[in-house]
């Protein structure tokens, strides 16, 4: 099952989220397209353009990512008053790799089996990761 997620953003911005991440693109069968999509990813600007995105494409989730930490993106985060069904995750790369995240829970809430097994293993190979790692003393 082709599963498509549609990019907002400035090109560069598109090009760095397929970089940063191709491993989980590829992991949950994730496909990038600049023109449709169940799943829509809006890289950066304000947090209208999401909210624009939700208007234009009912039915879609819409999340938006904070590409930089200005305090012109800060505030646009603090201040953002309702904006219809629109999640705002993490800045940059750790956004960009959490919106794959949610939307793959939400394939598995809406009862896809095979998402439900792909991230479950994809959280114990996590925990496991964690599990090991050793802290600084």
């Amino acid at each position: 099952m082709l599963r498509l997620v549609r990019l907002l953003g400035a090109p560069h911005a598109c090009t760095n989220f397929e970089r940063t991440t191709a491993e989980l693109l590829k992991e949950f069968g994730f496909v990038t397209s600049q023109s449709a999509g169940d799943f829509v990813i809006v890289l950066g600007g304000d947090p209208d353009r999401a909210a624009k995105a939700t208007e234009a494409m009912p039915g879609s989730v819409v999340v938006w990512v904070p590409l930089t930490t200005s305090a012109n993106e800060a505030l646009n985060v603090i201040q953002r008053g309702p904006i219809g069904p629109a999640a705002t995750l993490a800045i940059g790369e750790a956004g960009m790799k959490n919106a794959l995240l949610h939307f793959a829970a939400v394939r598995a809430a809406r009862g896809e089996e095979k998402m439900v097994e792909q991230l479950r293993e994809f959280r114990r190979r996590q925990t496991e990761a964690v599990l090991a790692m050793e802290l600084p003393e």
